[in-house]
């Protein structure tokens, strides 16, 4: 059957499976998790967490909800250092870095390493147009890509930036250095307008998982990019489908528009100086506080496993 451990093994042949326990498998390989029982199944602990390093970022999406324009909160590097090593009794959990953008942030590449050592399972998301600062941590992380256009004019009008041969430059030293890469992208009520484009673009490269996210409220021009409704949800499934990918494709659902981050937990930067942390955007003052935070809300990661959202590459792919 699509979707079970079986298929996945004959899909992705020698990946290594990591157990998250109670039937919870996480596949590096592809960014994705699986569970061998049941999709209602339950997280016995956290099994991912995104944390974003700073706000500050070098595009201007029109749907954009990690910036606002001031590019001011940030975790210094010894915070991220505590949230590590709070955390680090749920290792290998799965571990994003985001922003704003990440590749900026001045320490990463000590922060990656930390945490690598530490037993995460990282993913470092980013909009790709700043090189590759992680060349030598190769295969040992996952990029996660998002893509924007399809050429310069799309990339343009989508970012507010000209930076699209940046990012064509970036992407493809990536994928030659043997990074392991998942692309994503956010869509909004004029997919048929850009969607198409960017599938014909993304088939020369050799990407492992895809993610279409829906648009969030809250973007800079919100009046122009309406999320996707249930019918529109369903439009582009079928459009996918048609397609026949040989990668795993994560589709949109409708309630994206009422999740920040489906299935994540979120740690971001304190707007004050009492705060350690905001967890799913409530302060936390101390790192056990953080740390209690994080395992409250672990009942939302089982949106990681529940697959009826997945497209599946077919058997013969």
């Amino acid at each position: 059957m699509i979707g079970e451990p079986q298929y996945w093994r004959q899909f992705v042949r020698g990946t290594f499976f990591k157990p998250f326990g109670n039937g919870v498998y996480y596949l590096r390989e592809c960014d994705l998790f699986f569970s061998e029982t049941t999709q209602n199944q339950k997280a016995e602990k956290p099994l991912s967490v995104c944390v974003k390093l700073w706000e500050k970022c070098n595009l201007r999406c029109r749907v954009c909800v990690a910036w606002n324009g001031k590019d001011s909160r940030r975790f210094l590097a010894e915070g991220i250092s505590r949230i590590l090593e709070a955390l680090s009794e749920y290792a290998p959990l799965r571990l994003v870095l985001s922003g704003g953008e990440p590749t900026l942030y001045p320490n990463l590449h000590e922060i990656l390493q930390m945490a690598l050592e530490t037993g995460y399972s990282c993913v470092v998301s980013s909009n790709l147009t700043c090189g590759d600062p992680l060349r030598s941590l190769c295969r040992s992380f996952v990029y996660d890509v998002s893509l924007y256009g399809y050429d310069r004019d799309s990339y343009l009008r989508y970012t507010g930036r000209d930076l699209y041969d940046d990012f064509v430059r970036s992407f493809e030293s990536v994928l030659s250095s043997g990074h392991i890469v998942v692309a994503n992208i956010r869509v909004d009520h004029r997919w048929h307008d850009y969607l198409p484009g960017l599938m014909k673009w993304i088939e020369d490269f050799p990407v492992r998982k895809l993610r279409i996210s829906n648009t969030l409220p809250g973007g800079r021009n919100i009046d122009a990019a309406k999320p996707l409704g249930s019918r529109e949800c369903e439009e582009l499934a079928a459009y996918m489908r048609d397609l026949r990918v040989d990668f795993p494709v994560v589709l949109p659902t409708p309630e994206s528009r009422r999740r920040i981050h489906s299935g994540y937990i979120v740690i971001d930067p304190p707007s004050t100086g009492q705060a350690v942390a905001h967890v799913n955007g409530c302060p936390v003052q101390t790192t056990q506080e953080l740390h209690l935070a994080v395992r409250a809300h672990s009942v939302q990661n089982r949106n990681l496993f529940t697959m009826q959202n997945y497209l599946w590459p077919s058997q013969e792919a």
